[in-house]
């Protein structure tokens, strides 16, 4: 039997508010020769009960679904990499199931991939925030990804945003290659999405916005407790590190320590930043990457600082960063990298 074209691979965990929207836009995809791979995690609410009512309304597409069930909750990480494992398509798109996308989403990077020969086709996304708020994520600011290695590391280091819900990846990438998944749950993409970028030997792009990115009042990122941001933070850091030593084993580190003490380092202090009055909290921001704070005082070889930076670091030094974040957040004010203030 041949594979299908595409798989898509989906985790399920407490998304019943959201299922029936990313089950229906799945099953109305365009492309017809399709796997559809949902992992339960032990999912305690009825997620798996409304998925099975949306599918009874496409008998066509039965026989293309697969339903793997956790006996006991082991995180997003272990569910996305099971997802993955368990799909049989030429090529793999993991899916969010509190996401949705457009209906031609599998056709158009199918095709791109088959045009183009790659290894991984990559699309734009529409963000949809909790606040009503909309807007464009552009992965392609060039239109095209290319070839090279370089190229392709770049694309992930430079934009930490490494997603997988936009990606479709051959599956071979994976299969083939000795892949460090992630054990730690925040922030879990980027360690993937960096191996197989560095895998790949040819990557193309589609600029259409054909995956909608959506964020919830509930969503992690938005955990507004000071141990829901260490919790995020911890996993953020050991996720990091799983990149930092996956460069190191390729010889990349040194040629990258400068961008990732850029685009991650200084992304992971500022899970902190909200909570920084707090001594415990700032003392903990002071010592952890320490190159991080040098940096914004004196930059490096991949940032030339302004007073703006030096004014943000010195606040935030101080703890007094949250009575000044309106003023500093100002168009005036705000530092044109933007990874402090959030």
């Amino acid at each position: 039997m041949n594979a299908p074209k595409v798989s898509f691979a989906v985790s399920v965990y407490n998304n019943a508010p959201y299922i029936e929207r990313a089950a229906r836009c799945l099953f109305e995809q365009t492309l017809d020769d399709l796997e559809f791979v949902f992992v339960d995690d032990a999912s305690p609410d009825n997620s798996m009960e409304i998925l099975y009512r949306v599918l009874a309304d496409y008998p066509h597409r039965q026989h293309q679904v697969k339903v793997f069930t956790h006996e006991k909750n082991l995180g997003c990480a272990a569910t996305k990499r099971d997802s993955y494992l368990f799909a049989t398509g030429q090529y793999v798109l993991l899916f969010d199931s509190d996401d949705y996308a457009e209906p031609d989403i599998a056709e158009k990077l199918y095709l791109k991939a088959i045009e183009t020969d790659a290894d991984m086709v990559v699309t734009n996304a529409t963000y949809e925030g909790a606040d009503g708020i909309r807007r464009k994520i552009d992965f392609l600011p060039n239109g095209v990804i290319g070839d090279g290695e370089n190229v392709r590391i770049d694309t992930y280091i430079r934009n930490i945003m490494g997603t997988l819900w936009n990606r479709l990846v051959r599956r071979s990438i994976y299969t083939e290659n000795n892949i460090i998944w992630p054990t730690s749950d925040k922030i879990s993409d980027q360690p993937i999405a960096v191996q197989f970028s560095y895998y790949c030997k040819k990557v193309a792009g589609v600029e259409e916005e054909l995956y909608h990115y959506v964020q919830y009042p509930t969503s992690v990122s938005h955990d507004g407790t000071i141990e829901g941001r260490l919790k995020i933070f911890y996993s953020f850091k050991a996720n990091y590190e799983l990149i930092e030593d996956f460069l190191k084993s390729k010889g990349l580190y040194d040629e990258y320590k400068e961008l990732l003490t850029l685009n991650c380092k200084a992304q992971i202090k500022c899970v902190l930043l909200d909570f920084i009055a707090d001594p415990t909290i700032r003392h903990l921001w002071l010592k952890t990457y320490p190159e991080v704070n040098r940096m914004y005082l004196w930059g490096n070889a991949a940032v030339k600082t302004s007073y703006r930076e030096q004014l943000s670091f010195i606040c935030i030094a101080l703890g007094v960063y949250p009575k000044l974040k309106k003023i500093l957040y100002s168009r005036h004010l705000r530092p044109r990298l933007g990874y402090w203030l959030r």
